[in-house]
């Protein structure tokens, strides 16, 4: 498994070496590269950023929800 700071790094390392490699070469693989590159970063990160947005509401709304007084701590079934 990917460290955790490396992984949300990749996009923008994807990103830079897209602009890097297509601005950098002259040859038209090595745009192509480029271009493959800076597309798949930016299509990363916006996954990355719907999929956590869409997460977010049931995430806080899970963590303030109050325990049911009619339920007890170890079954978890109501009196």
């Amino acid at each position: 498994m990917i460290p955790k700071p490396i992984y949300e790094l990749l996009p923008y390392v994807y990103i830079g070496g897209g602009l890097i490699s297509l601005f950098g070469i002259e040859s038209i693989t090595g745009k192509l590269f480029g271009a493959t590159l800076l597309t798949s970063g930016i299509i990363i990160q916006q996954m990355r950023v719907r999929y956590r947005a869409k997460r977010r509401p049931f995430m806080k709304s899970f963590a303030r929800r109050k325990p049911n007084p009619r339920r007890t701590a170890t079954t978890n079934r109501l009196r």
